[in-house]
Parts: structure tokens; C-alpha cells; sequence
């Protein structure tokens, strides 16, 4: 009888984070572990076939300094750097949910499906809506033809901060407020970087315009920025384990987004969003 309960209870523990039971439910509890990952330090020098995507991938969180953990069946695993890595699915209890099964490949990816991809783009780009003056200088350009759809549209983004939201948005960067602090933030590695450690695009544009003995308003962008000369790395940035910091997927991403067309509705004069959405074809 005991067994049975036993058994009773972890059939209700799993409905809730069962990673077969529907994709949204499946991508919950993916998540869920992956966010226990946030502090890295306690997973320092680990191989590619131990990241962080691939423990969250069969059902491992983050609980302690070289330590795994199962919610479900309480399973732990301490792995030091030097040791190899499990066979992740079978240190689970052989009655969990996670003991035969996992997350599908596609979350520890990039979605390159023309719809997702899209919809992954254009909620990158919307997050900078509220903090284009905040948008740092970058280092790496990827200097695609694709700039001359974003270029030929719209006239109220200066084409810089085109190149940058652009660059940002291929490379998976969102911009997130994170308690006060505006942060650049990648949802797969969990990469979180304060954008006041660089080099300040609108800022730069404004020393550039002072420069060429053009009038500032200053009182238009307060600013009490410390001086900082570096600039963004869009791709290195990423922590090592990332499928957004690999230069082949940028370069993937550009030749799928060649074949969008700009969208004919694109607002030129009042839609200073409107050259990336329209290029990603999102205008409605």
C-alpha cells in the first residue's frame, strides 16, 4: 500500500510539469530549471554536453555550488568540473517523469521556423521601444545587405540606431528593466548586462552632432552617465554555451531574413519602429 501511495504522489506531482503533457507546460518546466541557473558561478567550467540548456533539458536545476536537483523525485547529483557527464535521464528516480523522458532539442535551439522566427524578432525589437536612448554602441556589425531594406524606410531612427536595434535583435539581445537597472538580457543563456557599461549610441550621436557644431538641446536627454569606452559585443557577450552567440546562426538568420519582403504598410514619417518591422514583414 505504501508503494502505491508513493507512486499516487508523484503521479500528481508530474501533472503540473509533466514535459510531454503539452508544449506550453513542457517549456514552463524548462524554464523553471533553467532560471535556477541565473547564479553561474556555482556552475563554473562546465563542458558544452553539461550547460545549463542541457541539464534544464532533462529536468535538472541549479540547488548548490556543483550541484543538481530534481523537484520531482529529489534526485541530486554533484558534479565537479572534472568529472564527465551522466547519463542525466537515468540519475532521476525510476519512477519520475524526467527518468524517460525530456524537453525536445527545439528548446535548447534557436527556432529558425519563419513564423517563430519573426515573432522572436519583433519581441526583441518592441523591448527597445522605451529605451532607444539607452541602446549601446556595438563593436560587431554584421554589415548584411539586408541594412539597405532597413535604410531605404522610414526617416525618424537615425540609421546608427537602425544598424544597432538590427544587430541586437539577430543576435538575441532583448533590453529588460531589472529592478531600476537597465539591463541587455538573453533568454538563453540568461545573460544579463548593464547597458551603462558602454559606450551610449544616442549619447555618441550627440558628440558626433556637437562636433559638427550642431545645436543639442541638452535638456532633451538628462544624462548622468559615468564615461565608459567600451562597446557591445553582440555575439561574444554570450555565455559560451549559446546558440544566439555563434556567428554560423547570425549568419543563418540574415539568409532567412532576405527572403521577407518590407511591409507596404509601413508608416514613414511616424513609425520610427517601422524599417524593422515592416523588413520582418510584422506591420499590421
Amino acid at each position: 500500500p505504501n508503494h502505491m501511495e508513493a507512486l499516487e504522489k508523484i503521479k500528481q506531482l508530474t501533472e503540473t510539469i509533466n514535459p510531454t503533457t503539452n508544449q506550453q507546460s513542457s517549456k514552463d518546466s524548462f524554464n523553471k530549471c533553467l532560471n535556477t541557473f541565473d547564479n553561474i558561478s556555482w556552475w563554473f567550467g562546465k563542458p558544452s554536453n553539461m550547460s545549463p540548456l542541457i541539464c534544464a533539458k532533462y529536468g535538472w536545476s541549479l540547488v548548490a555550488e556543483d550541484m543538481l536537483g530534481c523537484s520531482i523525485c529529489h534526485s541530486n547529483i554533484h558534479l565537479p568540473s572534472s568529472q564527465s557527464a551522466p547519463d542525466f535521464m537515468k540519475e532521476h528516480n525510476e519512477y519520475c517523469v524526467w527518468y524517460t523522458r525530456c524537453c525536445p532539442d527545439s528548446f535548447i535551439n534557436i527556432d529558425y521556423d519563419e513564423y517563430n522566427l519573426k515573432i522572436q524578432l519583433q519581441n526583441n525589437i518592441n523591448s527597445y521601444m522605451e529605451y532607444i536612448d539607452c541602446l549601446p554602441v556595438i563593436e560587431d556589425d554584421v554589415n548584411h545587405n539586408i541594412y539597405e531594406n532597413i535604410l531605404e524606410y522610414g526617416n525618424n531612427t537615425h540609421p546608427d540606431i537602425k544598424r544597432v536595434m538590427f544587430n541586437l535583435s539577430i543576435t538575441g539581445w532583448s533590453i529588460v528593466n531589472d529592478g531600476q537597472l537597465v539591463c541587455l538580457s538573453c533568454n538563453m543563456c540568461r545573460r544579463k548586462l548593464l547597458v551603462d557599461n558602454y559606450i551610449n549610441i544616442a549619447n555618441n550621436l550627440d558628440r558626433e552632432e556637437s562636433n559638427n557644431e550642431t545645436i543639442i538641446n541638452n535638456e532633451q536627454r538628462p544624462s548622468k552617465r559615468r564615461k565608459v569606452e567600451i562597446k557591445f559585443i553582440t555575439t561574444k557577450n554570450h555565455r559560451n554555451f549559446c546558440q544566439w552567440g555563434k556567428l554560423e546562426n547570425t549568419a543563418k538568420i540574415c539568409n532567412i531574413l532576405e527572403n521577407f519582403s518590407p511591409s507596404s504598410e509601413v508608416n514613414e514619417n511616424t513609425d520610427s519602429l517601422g524599417p524593422l518591422l515592416g523588413l520582418l514583414g510584422m506591420n499590421n
